[in-house]
């Protein structure tokens, strides 16, 4: 039976689901157009390489892939994701960027080359 409430009911919910999700990427394609240029640091992906990286803690790294083959830039130790972040598939010329808010060393890797690995030494400013 066709009751007109619960369609409303249903897309409020929806709505109500897909609010944080807009605001998070708002946040970010905000964040780093407004970020000083100091703090932004670009790492390309290339020849199935990534490579160390060393930022101040509140830098953004913006990493672009240059080769022809698929790689993620992924948290943690391969094959564990730590869940700070996982890109999607970045395909040639794609890119992912991330920013650091903490001190620390942190690896990351790609899933679809696992024995593709680097660090990002984050320091104090």
């Amino acid at each position: 039976m066709y009751r007109p409430l619960d369609i409303r009911w249903a897309v409020s919910i929806l709505i109500w689901l897909l609010i944080p999700v807009v605001m998070i990427a708002c946040q970010r394609a905000v964040s780093i157009d407004d970020q000083d240029p100091n703090l932004i640091t670009e790492s390309e992906i290339e020849d199935f390489v990534f490579q160390d990286i060393s930022v101040p803690v509140g830098a953004t790294v913006i990493w672009t892939n240059v080769d022809q083959k698929a790689h993620t830039v992924t948290s943690g130790v391969a094959p564990n994701v730590s869940g700070l972040w996982d890109s999607l598939f970045l395909e040639e010329s794609d890119k992912f960027s991330y920013t650091f808010t903490q001190v620390g060393e942190f690896h990351y890797w790609c899933r679809v080359h696992p024995f593709m690995t680097a660090v990002v030494n984050v320091e104090p400013q």
